[in-house]
């Protein structure tokens, strides 16, 4: 069997890992979120053959997120793990249940049965083919810290499908530690992170090297006015995957040379 791109979406995490293992185990290579509302940038930015929505989201869930899906794409199957046998839902093109074997053999069938063997959508982002800061062909390596692990690991997949090479950071020390330990290029930070929050972090970068350019990625309308200039660019945490990427393209573009 060729090896299938999968878009994994529950909001239970054990849940969802366990779901992920089977499938890695069985060749797939598989993309998680633990979070709906990330799903569809992540749909766009990748090359997914198969989404999965796993059996500890909400009906309502599954079917807003189905229809969003359909939004984008009638071609690349949509399958739902039902909780006991014998369940179906109406908007998905397959029901499967939660045994790992069961779950195999009915995703294997679904995959062959399209017989495209690939999961390209149309509407998709394409990937960021000039990568390179420094003109020797390297990617652009982002710095993005964020205590939520969920939050983490999502944007972290979508930058990293985008085309960045993605550092991650679960907190403020860490972020340090890797921005002294790599070259980076440009810096995405939450701002309520324990122990050491990103104004703080910010101070230290400006610090160790002033001209990286800062993005504040945070739901928060408070930050206090002096954190604040630290940054060059402010994105919610509730925008598009676009109005990030827009932030960071426009950070990584060299500042124009005086004449």
């Amino acid at each position: 069997m060729p090896r299938s791109n999968v878009l994994m979406v529950g909001r239970d995490p054990l849940s969802v890992e366990t779901h992920c293992r089977v499938l890695r185990s069985a060749g797939y290579t598989v993309i998680s979120s633990v979070w709906p509302e990330l799903a569809i940038n992540q749909f766009l930015v990748g090359d997914f053959d198969l989404v999965i929505l796993c059996d500890c989201l909400h009906a309502d869930e599954r079917n807003r997120l189905c229809s969003r899906l359909r939004q984008h794409t009638s071609r690349t199957p949509i399958a739902s793990i039902a909780r006991r046998a014998g369940r179906r839902d109406p908007y998905v093109d397959a029901t499967v249940e939660g045994d790992a074997a069961q779950l195999i053999a009915g995703l294997h069938e679904l995959v062959n049965g399209n017989g495209n063997g690939n999961g390209n959508h149309g509407n998709a982002s394409p990937p960021r083919t000039n990568g390179a800061a420094n003109g020797n062909g390297t990617k652009e390596t982002i710095l993005f810290a964020d205590d939520d692990p969920g939050i983490l690991d999502s944007w972290r997949a979508l930058l990293q499908r985008a085309g960045y090479r993605v550092l991650a950071a679960p907190d403020g020390p860490e972020a340090l530690r890797l921005f002294s330990a790599e070259a980076v290029d440009a810096v995405v930070l939450d701002y309520e992170m324990p122990g050491m929050n990103g104004g703080t972090v910010a101070k230290q970068i400006r610090r160790i090297k002033s001209g990286v350019p800062l993005i504040l990625f945070s739901t928060l309308l408070t930050v206090p006015k002096d954190d604040l200039a630290l940054f060059q660019w402010h994105v919610s945490k509730g925008d598009s995957l676009a109005v990030l990427l827009t932030a960071i393209e426009e950070a990584l573009v060299p500042p124009a040379k005086l004449t």
